[in-house]
């Protein structure tokens, strides 16, 4: 009787961790194809009357962030420099802003250590950092649209910068319009552009191949075989 119980209680002790791991495996599965939809915009009505005169209106922006098509979403607006509006959803609910943290008795200093800087290491953690970030740029496919009035302050300044532009052949979604005759900016622009998690994960991957940063990680590892796969290159 003992015997079968033991049985039954080791089968379901079994399904119970078969689905934790598909439950895992589902979850990283979701991470890797769900989509994450970044947008902003921009309105403009900042000018002034004259060079003497300051500055009148404001520049309003609306920044947010979806993923899984609204499973979590965060929104953020503003005017200016100052926030206005933040909201954070998950599952179509509202989360509350976290509560404030007691402060904890500061912990002694550690005694800074006299090891030499890896200075293959930063270069190698720098030149895949700048790598993943143009492919991460790449990936998202970010989308311009507008139609923006510009002029600085000083109007040597607009026109340095329109011929920096067009000196240099750069040419942006967002169509601009310099104005010599007082400082301004209006117009509205919009910017859009999705991501999927395996693109990031790709390119995490690709940086963890590098020779001198794989090195350094199987260096850490204690375990044999895994830290010698690793320093293989799997």
């Amino acid at each position: 009787m003992w015997i079968a119980f033991l049985w039954t209680l080791l089968r379901v002790l079994l399904w119970v961790l078969i689905a934790l791991v598909g439950l895992l495996l589902l979850l990283i599965l979701l991470l890797l194809i769900l989509p994450l939809d970044l947008k902003a915009r921009l309105d403009a009505d900042w000018t002034a009357p004259s060079w003497e005169e300051e500055m009148e209106g404001a520049v309003r922006w609306e920044a947010s962030l979806r993923w899984g098509w609204g499973l979590f979403r965060a929104t953020w607006a503003g005017e200016n420099l100052h926030l206005t509006f933040s909201e954070i959803r998950f599952l179509g609910r509202r989360l509350q802003g976290s509560k404030k943290r007691e402060r904890k008795p500061k912990k002694k200093e550690r005694k800074r250590s006299n090891r030499p800087w890896d200075w293959d290491l930063i270069q190698a953690i720098a030149t895949e950092a700048l790598r993943f970030l143009q492919r991460l740029w790449q990936d998202l496919g970010l989308r311009l649209n507008g139609d923006l009035t510009y002029g600085f302050a000083d109007p040597s300044l607009t026109g340095w910068t329109e011929a920096l532009r067009h000196g240099a052949g750069v040419r942006l979604p967002v169509h601009l319009t310099p104005v010599f005759v007082r400082p301004c900016l209006s117009g509205q622009a919009e910017a859009a552009g999705r991501l999927y998690g395996y693109q990031v994960a790709a390119g995490i991957w690709r940086g963890l191949k590098n020779p001198v940063i794989r090195s350094r990680i199987a260096e850490r590892i204690r375990f044999k075989p895994l830290r010698y796969l690793i320093a293989r290159g799997g």
